[in-house]
């Protein structure tokens, strides 16, 4: 029996227990509960972006749409988490080819030329996930990458990924062409 003016266990755990059983319903109602700080989820009993960003593939119904209220919830565009190394939830949904993960992400701000999108571009080209690396690529990442890592068309061909290989590259000779065509049309380049 729980005591007077105690109203369950708290809503971090609730949201690590429904995370754990890919209940909807019980994520809905935890996340609705104001004292749930989506910037803040160091402090929850189970790793949270990890439990439902690490492992939602695109045909895990239950743990996308958990992450998808999530993000409607006020998760940071940005989140990460440390697992050795940090990992945006942008970059692990790409991974795993969860391209309603990654539309929602993108749509609350996550900026398609900063670390995090290009992150997930290089996890989506070395995982060979075609359609998200075609969302990424169309939402403004750039596709030769940002010159400071191994670029993705490199990534999905060492990993035997010729299809997306070979839309990267048409894709970069696309912006160079188009570059190239504005130069000589002497209007500034188109934006990077």
């Amino acid at each position: 029996m729980l005591a007077a003016g105690c109203g369950g266990p708290p809503p971090g755990q609730r949201l690590c227990d429904a995370i754990a059983r890919n209940d909807v319903v019980q994520a809905q109602q935890a996340l609705a509960d104001r004292n749930l700080d989506l910037a803040k989820l160091d402090g929850l009993p189970c790793r949270v972006l990890e439990s439902v960003f690490g492992r939602a593939k695109a045909a895990d119904t239950a743990l996308t749409q958990i992450g998808l209220e999530m993000v409607k919830a006020g998760l940071p565009a940005t989140a990460s988490w440390t697992s050795g190394k940090q990992v945006w939830a942008v970059e692990a949904a790409a991974r795993n080819g969860n391209i309603e993960l990654v539309r929602a992400l993108m749509a609350v701000g996550l900026d398609a030329s900063g670390e995090e999108a290009e992150r997930a571009l290089r996890a989506a080209a070395a995982a060979g996930q075609l359609e998200a690396v075609k969302m990424l690529v169309g939402a403004g990442v750039a596709p030769e990458g940002d010159g400071s890592t191994q670029a993705p068309v490199m990534l999905a061909t060492t990993n035997g990924h010729a299809d997306v290989a070979t839309f990267l590259a048409d894709a970069i000779e696309g912006r160079a062409r188009a570059a190239a065509a504005a130069k000589a049309d002497g209007g500034a380049e188109p934006p990077q």
